[in-house]
C-alpha cells in the first residue's frame, strides 16, 4: 500500500476547522497539483484514496485515523463565543454541558496533537498570515517536505480561502464535498 501523508484537522465546532482545512487543501493543491491532494470529512473518508496527501477534518475522535504518518491539528475557541456563534448558526439555544458534549471528540484529538490553534489568534490581525506561515514550517518539518510557501502564494492561498462560496442550498445539512462548507457557514 502507498504511503500517505495524513493530516486531520480534530476541531472544536465553531472554531475555524473548516478555514484550516481549505487552507491546507488549497496549499498542497498548489505544492503538489489536484490528484495528490484528498480531503473530506472523517464520515466520508476513504483510506484506499491514491492521493499522497490526505486532509481529513473530524468534531469526533477515531483513533483508526491514526498513524506515524499522522499529523493532528487542533483548533479551538473561547466557550462563551462558541455557544453565541454555535447558537446563532444552527438557531438554538444550546447549553455549555451541551456543547461540552458535542466538543468531546477534540478533546481526545488535543492529547495527540501535532500543532494548536486558537480562533482568537487566528482571527486576530495578521492572525491568519501568522497562523499560515506556522503551521506549513511544522507540516514540513513534520513530514520531512517542503510545502512551505513563498509570501505571494500564501497571500493567494489566504484570499482563495476567503473567496471560497457559501453554498446557497435549502437542505440544513448539505456541505459541499468539496470544501466542506455549509449554508450555515459565516464569511
Amino acid at each position: 500500500m502507498m504511503s500517505r501523508n495524513i493530516i486531520i484537522i480534530g476541531s472544536e465546532y465553531r472554531s475555524c476547522g473548516t478555514w484550516v482545512y481549505n487552507l491546507i487543501r488549497l496549499a498542497l493543491i498548489k505544492k503538489c497539483g489536484e490528484l495528490n491532494v484528498y480531503g473530506c470529512y472523517y464520515f466520508d473518508y476513504d483510506m484506499n484514496n491514491i492521493a499522497k496527501w490526505h486532509i481529513i477534518k473530524s468534531h469526533q475522535f477515531d483513533e483508526k485515523l491514526v498513524n506515524d504518518k499522522t499529523f493532528v491539528i487542533v483548533t479551538k475557541r473561547n466557550v462563551d463565543t462558541m455557544i453565541i456563534s454555535f447558537n446563532r448558526m444552527l438557531n438554538l439555544s444550546c447549553s455549555l454541558e451541551e456543547l461540552r458534549l458535542l466538543n468531546i471528540g477534540s478533546t481526545h484529538w488535543d492529547k495527540i496533537c501535532n500543532f494548536r490553534g486558537d480562533f482568537e489568534d487566528i482571527m486576530a490581525l495578521n492572525g491568519k498570515l501568522k497562523f499560515s506561515n506556522n503551521i506549513f514550517s511544522e507540516i514540513s518539518v513534520f513530514f520531512n517536505e517542503v510545502i512551505e510557501l513563498n509570501q505571494l502564494e500564501l497571500e493567494k492561498t489566504l484570499q482563495d480561502v476567503e473567496g471560497l462560496e457559501i453554498p446557497n442550498h435549502d437542505n440544513p445539512n448539505y456541505y459541499d464535498p468539496i470544501t466542506l462548507l455549509h449554508p450555515k457557514h459565516k464569511q
